[in-house]
């Protein structure tokens, strides 16, 4: 039976685990996407100089994000659930998390870019209140205002 899941601040004991979940969630558009960058390069430097938080469920790392929470607009990074734990909510929740942080952090606004092939992320942060500011080439530039 999976536990539930819970969400803390990454470790540098964590790098292989988050590495794994990136590489896994992103996995799936390897084939759609020729451009696809290398976002598990360099985590480890992430989690020493930014705000990266690992959702741990079924006792693994499931999802991960990446924040940089500079002056009042915050940036997400990167963002990955591994798609063995897809559908359970754990994305939306892993969103939430990353909102909530940086309202702690006293930012008014999270802005993040997503690629025009990742049409089902578009379509979750939109329902999550998330509005699209613009595209250039291949990238979604998206903003949420914080509350």
């Amino acid at each position: 039976m999976a536990q539930p899941s819970h969400i803390r601040r990454a470790e540098i004991s964590d790098t292989e685990g988050i590495r794994a979940c990136i590489e896994a969630a992103y996995s799936v558009y390897q084939d759609r996407i020729a451009d696809l960058p290398d976002v598990a390069a360099e985590i480890e430097d992430q989690i020493r100089n930014d705000t990266v938080l690992v959702q741990i469920y079924d006792e693994q790392i499931s999802g991960c994000a990446v924040l940089d929470l500079a002056a009042e607009r915050a940036k997400l990074v990167n963002i990955a659930v591994s798609p063995l734990s897809s559908g359970k909510g754990l994305g939306k929740a892993l969103i939430l998390e990353c909102e909530r942080v940086c309202i702690t952090h006293r930012c008014n606004e999270l802005d993040l870019v997503t690629h025009t092939n990742m049409q089902g992320n578009i379509d979750l942060y939109t329902h999550l209140g998330w509005r699209e500011t613009g595209r250039s080439g291949n990238k979604v530039n998206m903003t949420k205002t914080l509350s």
